[in-house]
């Protein structure tokens, strides 16, 4: 392919609150050897408006939007993907900030779509940002009968087309598949959107792929700490909502019983016994669930710490 035929590729970064992990993300993605990139930044209702810090330190290497209020990973996203159709991008990479990436990661992205046409998303491998030697996904499997989404980091070669899902980390999408499948679900607000789209996706005919020599680092859990209030609320009522739209009603009995044990039970737990006050975030985000309370939940979490 001569350069005036590649496709175009929109990356698209949410940051908030996250300065110095955007500059860094922005920086190695300014060095990638693919030409045909752009990169909109989507400053998503920070604190202190650092749009203007990214704009002054990148200036027009990147496209820069702030929204006044705090989106959240799904509508965030979906902003800049309605960009990416409206300015005839032929891909939307939906890329955390808090990666930094190898310089042939989007070309080696780029071949995969190319290549096989029945790829709507496909994603590279993760590795953790702090340990090289660790994988944090290379695709994702679903198992609604025992209420189970979880991450490969088993490493494989070849290039895989049959996953049900990839980490929301880094998901480059078909700008065909967008038209046919829409936006991400906004009820889901932040956790099991990746795997919502992909299913969705899935239905429509689309492939979900992995190309294990397109690499990222990930600077693993810098926005949401791990078994945060926020982390264990979105966990539980987003698996519920999660199974209600794809799960069949034979599996409810088993999901049912494995999700109080593997979730309920084991966040509650870890918080009666850290931090009691919080318990009742789990038995929140069951009774959200059920009541319709879903997208973005309006209470100020505490964190584990930092």
């Amino acid at each position: 392919m001569t350069e005036p035929s590649l496709p175009r590729v929109a990356i698209l970064l949410l940051n908030y609150n996250g300065l110095s992990l955007t500059e860094d993300c922005v920086r190695s993605l300014l060095a990638i050897d693919y030409p045909c990139a752009r990169v909109l930044v989507i400053d998503n209702g920070s604190t202190r408006d650092e749009s203007v810090a990214l704009e002054a330190e990148f200036g027009d290497a990147i496209d820069v939007r702030r929204s006044e209020a705090a989106l959240g990973f799904c509508a965030g996203n979906n902003l800049g993907m309605r960009m990416t159709l409206d300015q005839g991008f032929d891909y939307a990479l939906l890329l955390n900030n808090d990666t930094t990436v190898e310089p042939d990661f989007l070309s080696r992205l780029v071949k995969r779509m190319e290549t096989d046409r029945s790829i709507g998303a496909v994603g590279p491998k993760i590795v953790h940002f702090y340990d090289r030697a660790k994988l944090d996904s290379i695709g994702g499997k679903l198992n609604l009968w025992i209420a189970r989404q979880s991450h490969l980091r088993k490493p494989y070669t070849e290039v895989r087309t049959d996953l049900p899902f990839i980490h929301g980390c880094a998901m480059m999408i078909r700008r065909e598949a967008m038209e046919q499948v829409g936006m991400l679900d906004e009820s889901f607000y932040a956790y099991w959107e990746e795997g919502d789209y992909c299913m969705r996706l899935r239905a429509e005919g689309w492939r979900i792929a992995c190309d294990p020599s397109s690499v990222i680092y990930h600077k693993v859990s810098q926005t949401n700490r791990y078994l945060s209030n926020f982390y264990v609320y979105y966990m539980v009522r987003n698996g519920l909502l999660f199974m209600s739209k794809h799960g069949r009603w034979y599996q409810w009995p088993s999901f049912a019983l494995c999700f109080v044990v593997t979730s309920i039970a084991k966040y509650g737990g870890y918080l009666l016994m850290t931090r009691p006050r919080d318990a009742l975030v789990v038995l929140t985000a069951v009774s959200d669930f059920f009541r319709g309370r879903l997208g973005r939940k309006d209470f100020a979490p505490r964190s584990t710490g930092g």
